[in-house]
């Protein structure tokens, strides 16, 4: 049986992930690997946050997805 549980663990781990690198500068925050981690692991965590009805947490994994989602977007697609 599938347990939610991994897709949290997974989710938080991904943007954990984003952060100590950026932290330790062995990434930019606009780089793609930053933004994809966060993008991916915000997403896992709010459909995570969707299966245990968290409502507090879904608005906000939710825009954490969305906003790092429009940062890729207008960097990495529409460059200025």
């Amino acid at each position: 049986m599938f347990d939610p549980l991994i897709l949290g663990l997974i989710g938080v781990t991904l943007m954990l992930a984003g952060f100590f690198l950026n932290l330790f500068k062995l990434i930019e925050a606009e780089s793609k690997l930053y933004l994809t981690l966060n993008i991916i692991g915000a997403g896992l965590a709010t459909v995570y946050s969707f299966l245990i009805n968290t409502i507090p947490f879904i608005i906000f994994e939710g825009i954490w997805t969305s906003f790092a989602a429009y940062k890729f977007v207008t960097i990495f697609i529409f460059k200025k």
